[in-house]
């Protein structure tokens, strides 16, 4: 039970931390910053751990092996609440209209490539995966090795790499 509540402890700490953050000045690569702060705060739990034997070894092992994937599963979701993905924006479009629904012809001039990728483009670009130079879009190094980790990981799971 107590690795369970310093898990539960240590990311309303970091979240609570990110929101504060937040407030005063939202950062301009928002993922990043996420990863910073999730990973500072358990960091500090280590450190603490380690100068003031708080939990076992085996505790702390089990408070990592919870923390750390709720923790990446947050940074995740919160790109689907900073820029809304496309189903998001095709549930919310239909939703908004009620019971009677939308007319295809409304869905197709409301839920374009502008409305579902320039967001996700502005994100990609101001977390250093992709530049813009002009009217062309490049890729990082550090973009291609994200996208190298993706087509490994769909590899592995004989899916298909194209989304």
């Amino acid at each position: 039970m107590r690795p369970a509540l310093w898990c539960l402890g240590l990311f309303v700490s970091a979240f609570t931390l990110h929101l504060i953050l937040w407030r005063i000045k939202r950062p301009f690569a928002q993922r990043a910053a996420l990863l910073r702060i999730f990973g500072v705060v358990f960091l500090l739990f280590l450190v603490a751990a380690i100068a003031a034997p708080l939990l076992t070894f085996w505790e702390c092992i089990h408070v990592a092996i919870c923390y750390v994937p709720f923790s990446l599963s947050y940074i995740v979701l919160y790109s689907a609440i900073e820029a809304d993905s496309p189903s998001l924006t095709v549930v919310k479009f239909v939703a908004a209209a009620g019971p009677a629904g939308r007319d295809y012809n409304d869905f197709k001039r409301v839920i374009n490539d502008t409305t579902l990728v320039e967001a996700r483009v502005k994100a990609m670009i101001d977390e250093g995966m992709a530049v813009r130079e002009g009217r062309s879009l490049g890729i990082t190094p550090k973009g291609l090795g994200m996208a190298r980790f993706f087509f490994a990981a769909a590899k592995l799971l004989n899916l298909n790499p194209g989304g």
